[in-house]
């Protein structure tokens, strides 16, 4: 546990050792010419940006004939979000599952699926935009074989899956290492309503989900260029795209909190070949910081406080 532990704020010595090397007074001097504006304005398309993901999560609850409310979708996925946060685990991944439980739409397993599937999309885009990027900026020699190599696994990998009879062996491997490994409690039966509910997903209409997440990124990518501009950062929006996609893989690693450290280091990687200073980057990752993560953890503490959730019900759960 203590090993655990100090991996995990191995984002956080980084981002002390970037705080170093800072140059104080060029700091400052970038942070007095920040644009407010584009700041608030990245920050409350937040909500446009989470309401197109609970659009998404919703018809994938309709094409499990399950139905939810605009509303209480929209809340609970801003709710989720401010439990991502405040919560160890990621908790807050298994709040709309939860929510299903207690509206008696379904059980916590099978609502599970769609709260999976919903997330699934998200990082499989991605990879792709990340693979992508390691193809056009070439960040290291090399690292466009590389990309080539993982834009291609994301492509056969599930193919291989899908029309080899694998199915169900992926659907078990899911259960057991993203489901079952948090849910140690649940019921036998817990893993076939899972199966059942992912299976009802894999159906052609699901392209519609995927239409959404790539304009609900593009969004996110937008927010992300409106920082770039509030900070006269020199990058357009076609390289942000390639550059936050890369980033964002980064933050995943288990080393961080809220990508504290990971994230600044991964655009040091990425921006100070192309001449962009590191005060610039920090104060870049920090709009960041500020845009995504306090507003949006603020915007989903209202959300929670509309829509609150009790979180005892995920311990012991047998259904």
């Amino acid at each position: 546990m203590l090993k655990f532990k100090v991996w995990r704020f191995l984002g956080v010595v980084i981002f002390v050792y970037i705080l170093y090397k800072i140059d104080w007074p060029q700091m400052t001097s970038v942070l007095k010419r920040i644009n407010l504006q584009w700041i608030i304005i990245a920050a409350l398309i937040n909500i446009p940006h989470l309401w197109l993901k609970s659009t998404r999560w919703q018809f994938l609850l309709a094409v499990q004939n399950k139905t939810i409310r605009n509303r209480e979708a929209f809340l609970l996925y801003m709710s989720s979000l401010y439990l991502g946060v405040v919560t160890p685990g990621r908790l807050g991944e298994f709040a709309k599952a939860i929510y299903l439980r207690q509206a008696g739409i379904t059980t916590i397993s099978h609502g599970f699926s769609s709260v999976l599937v919903d997330r699934l999309f998200d990082l499989y885009l991605l990879f792709l935009l990340a693979m992508a990027g390691l193809v056009f900026l070439t960040p290291w020699p090399g690292s466009d074989a590389f990309g080539w190599a993982g834009f291609a696994g994301a492509v056969i990998v599930p193919l291989i899956f899908l029309f080899s009879g694998r199915t169900e062996q992926l659907i078990s491997l899911l259960y057991k290492k993203v489901l079952a490994s948090k849910l140690l409690k649940f019921a036998k039966e817990g893993g076939e309503q899972f199966g059942q509910g992912m299976r009802e997903l894999m159906t052609c209409r699901i392209y519609r989900a995927g239409l959404l997440t790539l304009v609900a990124w593009l969004l996110f990518f937008f927010q992300c260029f409106l920082i770039a501009k509030a900070l006269e950062l020199p990058i357009t929006y076609m390289e942000i795209i390639l550059v936050m996609a890369i980033t964002n893989i980064f933050t995943f690693l288990p080393i961080s909190i809220s990508g504290l450290g990971t994230r600044e280091a991964a655009l040091c990687f990425l921006l100070l070949p192309r001449g962009i200073s590191l005060e610039l980057i920090l104060a870049y990752s920090m709009g960041v910081l500020v845009v995504f993560f306090v507003a949006g953890g603020l915007m989903g503490a209202v959300a929670w406080c509309m829509r609150p959730l009790g979180l005892e019900n995920l311990k012991g759960s047998r259904k």
